[in-house]
């Protein structure tokens, strides 16, 4: 399933039992969207399939590969079209145990946080998240599913 380049490939990474989500801080000095949270992911590179593209990408934004590592190769959970541009949405599954042990590429980001799952699907607190990302979650519908 090749995709058009400007097609991104994003996780959706559930805390396992910590009713928590994890998401990382951009870092993008001088620009409003550094500091805000987003799902971690990235660009398709052209031939490359999208569970390719984000095991890539967690390989850049995580360096112990813990993240990478829960990609399968599989069908997205999702996909989203926002602005003529479509988003592969995969839904990953992080052992509690884990995210301690994640290290971060500070290129890339400024670090992970966990974020409730309150404030993750209560609409109020997108304030806090990307544009990009803000956009991309009022136009997923599924995250109602995830929400119960």
């Amino acid at each position: 399933m090749l995709v058009p380049t400007a097609s991104t490939a994003k996780a959706f990474i559930e805390i396992e039992g910590a009713d928590q989500f994890l998401f990382a801080r951009k870092n993008a000095p001088g620009k409003k969207k550094h500091g805000r949270l987003e799902m971690l992911g990235g660009r398709i590179e052209q031939d490359e399939e999208p569970w390719q593209t984000l095991r890539r990408e967690l390989r850049e934004e995580e360096t112990s590969e813990a993240l990478a590592s829960l990609v399968e190769d599989e069908q997205p959970f999702d996909e989203v079209i926002v602005e003529g541009v479509s988003h592969y949405i995969f839904s990953l599954s992080l052992p509690p145990t884990i995210v301690d042990k994640l290290s971060y590429n500070s290129h890339a980001s400024l670090g992970f946080v966990r974020v409730s799952r309150e404030d993750v699907f209560n609409r109020e607190h997108l304030g806090g998240f990307t544009k990009k990302t803000r956009k991309l979650w009022r136009a997923w519908d599924c995250w109602r599913d995830l929400a119960d």
